[in-house]
């Protein structure tokens, strides 16, 4: 199984010829779907089967027992962005492989080069003029429409979904338990009694399970 982040064009291109699964944080539908219409086009460009590799896009929900609580998490959250933008741009630079420690966190941005993920840097730093203005504004994945009730978070994955066409997401943000317990607890049941989640699996591998949903 061959798995692959990444969004620069150089990355897809690999992607296409060699993967069978690639991540994409992504922050609209109109994000994913363009990403996804490419990729399938790119795959058939190459004699692959579009469905022979799976495009999974990153989605961090916040969850609340109401739609205020979840809203009041996500103001916390960024009260915390604000206050130590270090911690955001130390969880950026394990990703694009860049020490931002070393810039004037108030100083313009210049550009900037990575043998990192070239694509995630590109998205963070078109998050704001200075890199606190990027910590401040920080977002990986599908993240700002995901906030509410389990009902209401599962609405707009399903809604999205239909629209961009795609495989499916992958789950991220705070692993903690109370986080994971929310995940696992309250929006899988919820996306199962949809039919969007398995609530079993049929084959004794994963790539098998995979590809049969």
């Amino acid at each position: 199984m061959l798995v692959q982040a990444g969004g620069s064009p150089q990355g897809k291109a690999f992607a296409a010829r060699h993967m069978d699964i690639v991540i994409a944080a992504l922050g609209t539908v109109a994000e994913m779907k363009a990403f996804r219409d490419d990729m399938r086009e790119r795959l058939a460009a190459l004699g692959r089967d579009p469905d022979s590799c799976k495009l999974l896009f990153v989605v961090a929900p916040t969850l609340g027992e109401t739609d205020a609580e979840a809203q009041d998490r996500v103001r916390r959250r960024q009260a915390q962005r604000e206050a130590a933008p270090e911690v955001t741009l130390a969880m950026m630079g394990s990703l694009t492989d860049i020490d931002f420690s070393t810039f004037d966190l108030d100083a313009p941005l210049a550009e900037l080069t990575t043998n990192g993920q070239q694509g995630t840097l590109k998205r963070f730093l078109a998050q704001g003029r200075t890199l606190r203005e990027v910590a401040s504004n920080y977002s990986f994945g599908f993240e700002h429409p995901v906030v509410g009730t389990t009902r209401r978070v599962a609405d707009v994955m399903e809604e999205a979904m239909e629209q961009v066409g795609g495989d499916g997401f992958m789950f991220s943000g705070p692993l903690s338990r109370r986080y994971v317990a929310e995940i696992t607890d309250g929006l899988v049941p919820e996306l199962q009694r949809r039919g969007l989640v398995r609530t079993a699996y049929a084959h004794a591998q994963f790539r098998d399970n995979l590809f049969a949903f």
